[in-house]
């Protein structure tokens, strides 16, 4: 079970390697995108459907998964993570594994800013704040060049105790 895919590069590639795959993401885009990489690539054993947070048991019934895969950049963008760690736990058949790849948030707080011909590194915005972090942008991270017009995105930006707290209580 690969949550919030994207378009599946990653879960594809689990496919290639002989897994039989279920990725789930709020994008009907992205779902596409991801059914024509697996016809391209030959590969009859992924299922990608649509979810939303409050709806993957109903879309899911009472599926379990040996592996819940989430990719680095996927939390961000969901607000309760209480309600995903529980989602993630009621997923993994018993012994599974969760596996989960995520960055440091100042990673992503600090944005190199040229002035007077030097290049620093500065901060966007609080790391620590629960505020959401609202912004515009233009193309994507899987393509910077792509013509998506300007967008406006809302994310959130957690700490390691935020995302490892829930998932805890949950006895992951």
């Amino acid at each position: 079970m690969h949550l919030q895919f994207h378009i599946g590069i990653d879960t594809l590639s689990w496919a290639r390697h002989g897994a039989t795959v279920t990725g789930l993401d709020f994008s009907p885009a992205a779902i596409r995108e991801a059914n024509q990489f697996a016809r391209q690539l030959g590969i009859d054993d992924a299922t990608f459907m649509v979810f939303r947070l409050d709806d993957a048991r109903e879309t899911l019934g009472d599926q379990k998964f040996d592996v819940v895969y989430i990719g680095r950049g996927a939390l961000c963008w969901l607000r309760d993570l209480t309600r995903w760690a529980s989602l993630c736990a009621s997923l993994l058949k018993p012994g599974g594994v969760l596996y989960l790849e995520e960055v440091h948030q100042v990673r992503s707080m600090l944005e190199v800013v040229e002035q007077s011909g030097h290049k620093t590194l500065q901060p966007q915005y609080n790391p620590f704040s629960r505020d959401v972090v609202s912004d515009t942008a233009s193309g994507s991270y899987a393509d910077h060049d792509a013509d998506t017009g300007t967008f406006a995105y809302h994310c959130w930006e957690y700490t390691f105790s935020d995302i490892l707290n829930p998932l805890i209580s949950e006895g992951l």
